[in-house]
Parts: C-alpha cells; sequence; structure tokens
C-alpha cells in the first residue's frame, strides 16, 4: 500500500530538474530545517563536469558527491549513530544527440556508491543508475517521454518520464508532466524565478546492520521528500550563477529498509527547505541549445 501511494504521488506531482547544460562546476548547500518530533537533513552537493562534443553527438561525463547529515530530534528507541552522515559518490556518462530535426535522445549510465562508511566493503555496495529520454522538438514547445533510474535521490524504484514544455513569450514558460511541473519568469539576461515541485532525498547503505530491536535489523535507509518552492537565480557573469531556494515539503518519509522491505518508519513531518547553489558554465549556446534535456537532478 506504501509503495502504491509513493507511485502515485511521483506520477501525480513532480521532482526537480534543470536543463542540461553541462555545468562544469556545480555546488549546492541545503537544508531540510527539523522541528520537534521530526528530522532535519542538511546536505552538500559537489559536481565536476567534462563535457565532449562528439563528431556526432555530445558527450558529458560527470563525478558528483553528495554528503547528507540527519538531525533527530525524536526519542527514538534504538541509537541512531550510525544513522546520522551519508556519502554518496557517483559516476555519470551521459550521451546525447539528434535523431533528425525533430527528435533526439539522451542516454545516462551512473555507478553509484552511497554509504554510512562504517564497513571497509564499500565497492560490494555500488548501485547501477541510468536513464533513456526522447525529446520532440515542436515550434515553441517540444514533448519529451522516456524513464529514469535514480537511487541518488530516494528513488528504490524506475520512474517514468512525460511530458510537455512550452514558451508562451521571450519571458514567461511552464513545463508540465511527469514527473516535471514547473512556472519560470525571466526578468531579464541575469535574473529568472521559478516556482516548482521538486524531490529531495537520499538512498544509502549501512555497512553494519543496524539492529532496531532484539529481532529485527536493517541494511538500508532511505528519505524521500517532494518540495514545493520558489527559486531564484541571478547570472553573476557569463561563466557563473547563484541559486536562493526556499520552499515547504508536501510529503517527507524517512525508512530504515531490510531486504527492500519497511523495517522502521520514522513518522516524519513536513518542513521547511532552503538552499544555495552555485554554477559554473563555459558552453557556448548552440551546444545548449542543441541539447537541451529538462531531465537533469542530482
Amino acid at each position: 500500500m506504501r509503495l502504491g501511494i509513493r507511485i502515485l504521488l511521483f506520477t501525480i506531482i513532480s521532482f526537480k530538474v534543470y536543463s542540461q547544460d553541462a555545468n562544469l562546476f556545480n555546488v549546492d548547500f541545503g537544508s531540510i530545517l527539523n522541528n520537534k518530533n521530526s528530522i532535519g537533513v542538511n546536505h552538500i552537493f559537489f559536481e565536476l563536469a567534462l563535457p565532449t562534443q562528439l563528431k556526432k553527438g555530445l558527450l558529458i561525463s560527470k563525478i558528483s558527491y553528495l554528503k547528507n547529515d540527519v538531525n533527530y530530534t525524536a526519542n527514538e528507541t534504538f541509537f541512531t549513530q550510525e544513522l546520522e552522515r551519508f556519502h554518496s559518490i557517483k559516476y555519470s556518462l551521459e550521451y546525447f544527440n539528434s535523431i533528425n530535426s525533430n527528435w533526439s535522445y539522451k542516454l545516462n549510465v551512473s555507478p553509484l556508491i552511497s554509504s554510512n562508511f562504517e564497513s571497509n566493503n564499500v565497492f560490494n555496495e555500488v548501485i547501477l543508475n541510468g536513464e533513456v529520454i526522447f525529446k520532440k522538438q515542436k515550434n515553441k514547445g517540444e514533448f519529451y517521454i522516456g524513464v529514469l533510474y535514480n537511487s541518488f535521490n530516494g528513488f528504490n524504484f524506475p520512474i517514468p518520464t512525460i511530458g510537455f514544455s512550452n514558451q508562451i513569450n521571450p519571458n514567461l514558460s511552464y513545463t508540465l508532466g511527469v514527473p516535471l511541473t514547473k512556472v519560470e519568469y525571466n526578468f531579464n539576461t541575469r535574473n529568472k524565478a521559478k516556482f516548482y515541485l521538486q524531490p529531495k532525498g537520499f538512498t544509502a547503505n549501512l555497512g553494519n546492520k543496524v539492529a532496531i530491536n532484539t529481532t529485527n535489523k536493517s541494511d538500508k535507509i532511505t528519505y524521500m521528500s517532494i518540495i514545493s518552492g520558489f527559486e531564484f537565480l541571478h547570472k553573476i557573469d557569463d561563466c557563473w550563477s547563484v541559486t536562493l531556494n526556499a520552499g515547504h515539503q508536501l510529503y517527507s518519509n524517512l525508512e530504515l529498509l531490510n531486504n527492500n522491505k519497511t523495517a522502521y518508519d520514522f513518522n516524519t513531518k513536513n518542513n521547511f527547505y532552503t538552499a544555495i547553489q552555485l554554477k559554473f558554465n563555459l558552453l557556448n549556446k548552440k551546444e545548449k541549445n542543441n541539447y537541451d534535456f529538462k531531465t537533469e537532478i542530482h
């Protein structure tokens, strides 16, 4: 029943995505604030990318690091010391190419190590993520469809990707679909605002199984949430940009798993979310327009 609710939530609502502009450098500091009888999550995200223009298509190599610090304020019935800090390291290989003047596609393979690193056997915990996205361009709009599997954000099952984006005028655009929904307004060439619905979470293996009680243990933790919020982006110059983010959770769930089944539910409550992001981009406009896929999340 719980799995069905999650799938319904992620089908009806959406998660945050970014235009595929191949940022060479990206750093993100964010916090889901904690309150009484709930949890807080502070994250730090770094990403480096190396784009290579091929004779046919664009190839992008990325290395990403995500650290999540979990603050527990409720009195749990077991020790949570091994459940307070989690590290995720991901390598992504992305390929973009055009089928014809209207259709293009994106392929992505991303091995991931995500753990509390309480064990030396972290390389036995590699998770393979990936996505396949097709996009059709038509006038000022575009239609895309595909499938995404990304445990980097707490998803333990494939997610369908389908939607429609449209440019109403030079300043206003929107995207509707599964799983993306957003409305974006450009004030000028350097400032823009966005209202969005996005996911924020993580999945990590537990190096040493955590004892919940005398008969039940856990080998994995997963946190999934949906955030509705406002984002303001300012371009410092042609390469650097900074983003300020504020929102509130519509859904949150932190669970301990054993063999991918719920072993313990923390009964989290919805909290406020804040973040700041810094990006560096060096691609020219032609490259970005050719491969503008709105499916990148971290």
